[in-house]
């Protein structure tokens, strides 16, 4: 029962967030992150520990400022996906282009699969909806069920409606390697918190020791199929642009742990770009530092 009552709420927002026009969907954003900031301060001090953690000169106003900063990307990202729901792919497609396609496109001539490393950087929620319009390649994306099946069910159906498979990280991955007429573009969203040490791939990230899931690194490595760094850029709000970039064509060649290493890095630079783009409130460094 509690499940279905809060699948109602679920889509009850949706309805609700679909018919706000975006600028006042994005003054809502602005007034959730400076009451979150001042009053409810949701995971405020895991994201006040990363900012320190990440970015150690930073002190008084700057700080603070970031800090409200990255509150209102949580919530213009939580809001647009939200919203995204109820728009069409066309309209989603408007705002969010894939620059420099041939970089792909080229491995899709080839006959080649590819590899793609991704992150919580800007919106990422919309890739599915957009860029199958966008790119030759069947995309497969790796996601992290919802707990509420009804839920889940609604956002699987929503995320594959563009002709995407989605496979579960603790399902079958089998589809993964199956041959296919169509070569395949494989999505890691690769940012998250090793959970198994034991594969961890460990590597330098803001001048810290970090732990790194290897599931990407792994799939690379079995299959030898290029690996592309996907940077999420955002315009302004509401629009954003995906800029490719070829990591490496033969991951055999190279040691464990330097694809890994390279995606990092690039994400640290986008990060240090725009630091307020990243997503702050998840404790990436929970192996190493006391939170």
């Amino acid at each position: 029962m509690k499940h279905r009552i809060n699948y109602i709420v679920f889509r009850s927002m949706i309805g609700l967030v679909g018919i706000i026009p975006f600028p006042v969907l994005y003054f809502l954003s602005t007034l959730l992150a400076n009451l979150n900031f001042y009053v409810i301060g949701y995971r405020k001090s895991v994201m006040l520990k990363n900012l320190n953690i990440a970015f150690p000169e930073l002190n008084g106003k700057p700080l603070k400022d970031l800090c409200i900063a990255s509150y209102q990307n949580l919530f213009d990202i939580t809001l647009e996906s939200i919203k995204g729901f109820s728009l069409s792919p066309e309209t989603i497609t408007k705002r969010y282009h894939l620059e420099n396609p041939d970089v792909i496109d080229q491995y899709f001539h080839k006959k080649s699969d590819l590899v793609v490393y991704a992150s919580h950087f800007g919106n990422w929620e919309w890739g599915t909806i957009a860029l199958p319009n966008q790119l030759k390649h069947h995309i497969i994306g790796l996601i992290k069920p919802v707990k509420n099946p009804f839920i889940n069910d609604y956002i699987w159906s929503k995320r594959s409606s563009q002709d995407v498979s989605l496979i579960s990280i603790y399902g079958d991955k089998s589809k993964m390697y199956e041959e296919s007429t169509i070569p395949k573009f494989v999505v890691f969203i690769a940012d998250q918190n090793a959970t198994n040490m034991e594969k961890a791939i460990k590597v330098n990230f803001f001048n810290h020791e970090t732990y790194c899931l290897h599931g990407a690194e792994e799939y690379a490595h079995k299959r030898n199929v290029p690996v592309i760094y996907f940077s999420i850029q955002r315009i302004k709000r509401g629009y954003y642009k995906v800029v490719p970039t070829l990591i490496c064509e033969k991951p055999n060649g190279i040691d464990k742990g330097v694809l890994t290493q390279i995606y990092m890095s690039q994400l640290e630079k986008d990060i240090r770009t725009r630091p307020s783009d990243w997503l702050w409130t998840h404790k990436r460094w929970k192996h190493q530092i006391k939170y």
